[in-house]
């Protein structure tokens, strides 16, 4: 693809996919547990991302494809995630909190982008997604550590 095609994806289809996977989120958050919401979304990222690095030299409308997807899914991550950090601050610290979660959110991703940037360089993509994939599941654990948020 050349550099105006990947501009194009990245500007309007990127932001679209995120602001449906929020909205998604919004309604499926408050209906149901946000962990299971959250963890779901890690999961089905992860799988995305194994995918893109399981396939040798995948077509563009199928890579195109699965990026859409994991960009939706990054807007339900990222608006499921805030509710359950909302829901878990103490009321009288909600904003020390909240931003402290806040905080932890950009500092992994900071993280993620060097991490992936490192192991591209060392090894490639597929290799790099692979372990970026591996990493998010293993987030999973602590996920479950916090308390049930059922909404009705």
């Amino acid at each position: 693809m050349s550099q105006e095609q990947i501009g194009a994806f990245l500007f309007v289809p990127t932001a679209a996919a995120m602001i449906a996977g929020a909205a998604v989120a919004g309604v499926t958050a408050d209906r149901f547990d946000r962990r299971r919401v959250t963890g779901g979304a890690v999961v089905l990222i992860a799988a995305i991302i194994a995918a893109l690095a399981g396939l040798p030299a995948p077509a563009a409308w199928l890579t195109l494809a699965l990026l859409a997807a994991m960009y939706f899914l990054i807007g339900v991550l990222t608006t499921a995630s805030y509710a359950l950090f909302m829901d878990v601050t103490d009321r009288r610290l909600g904003a020390t909190q909240l931003s402290a979660a806040m905080s932890a959110t950009n500092l992994c991703e900071s993280w993620a982008g060097v991490s992936a940037g490192l192991l591209t360089a060392a090894f490639g993509y597929g290799p790099a997604f692979a372990w970026m994939a591996l990493a998010s599941l293993g987030s999973l654990p602590f996920l479950w550590w916090l308390p049930r948020t059922e909404r009705r």
